[in-house]
C-alpha cells in the first residue's frame, strides 16, 4: 500500500498514508492478486496510467467514494441479520481473526500498518488475555490430568 484514497470536504483524493510504516506490501492470495493484474490490464487498454488511479473505477474513470462502498457494505450487512458494519470492521476481524489463529503479534503489527507492535497489543489486548486464560486452563490439564476410563 502506497498511498490511500481519502475525502475531505466533499472531494476525494489520493494522499500519502499517515506513517512511514503503513507503507507497506499486503499479501494477496493468488487467485485474488490474478484477477486484480487481469482487471488493471482491461483499465490499461483503455486508459492511460495516470488515468488508472484506483482499482474500483465509476464509468471507467472515477474512483468509488469509500463512503459508497460503505454503505453498499451497510446495508447488505443489516440483510444478512450483521448489524451496523463498515469497511473499517473488515481490518478489525482480519486482525482479530488472525491474532486468534495464532498469527504473531508483530505480523499482524506490520500488516495492520502500525507503526509499532505496541499500538497493535493496545487494541488488540483483550484477545491475547482471553487466550492467557485458555493457557492456564491448558497447564492444570498438564498438571492434574483427569483420570482415564478403562475398557
Amino acid at each position: 500500500m502506497w498511498r490511500s484514497w481519502t475525502k475531505a470536504r466533499g472531494k476525494g483524493a489520493f494522499s500519502e498514508p499517515k506513517t512511514p510504516t503503513a507503507k507497506r506490501k499486503v499479501p494477496l492470495p493468488r487467485g485474488l492478486l490474478l484477477r486484480l493484474k487481469a482487471r488493471r490490464e482491461e483499465l490499461l487498454e483503455r486508459l492511460t496510467p495516470e488515468e488508472v488511479d484506483g482499482l474500483f473505477l465509476v464509468g471507467g474513470v472515477k474512483p468509488v467514494d469509500p463512503d459508497a462502498f460503505n454503505h453498499y457494505l451497510r446495508r447488505l450487512a443489516e440483510r444478512a441479520g450483521l448489524g451496523r458494519v463498515r469497511v473499517h470492521d473488515l481490518r478489525h476481524t482480519w486482525a482479530t481473526l488472525a491474532l486468534s489463529r495464532g498469527v504473531p503479534l508483530e505480523v499482524v503489527s506490520e500488516r495492520l500498518g502500525h507503526a509499532s507492535p505496541t499500538i497493535t497489543l493496545n487494541v488488540y489486548r483483550h484477545l491475547l488475555e482471553e487466550e492467557r486464560r485458555g493457557w492456564v486452563l491448558d497447564l492444570e490439564e498438564l498438571l492434574y490430568p483427569a483420570p482415564r476410563a478403562q475398557a
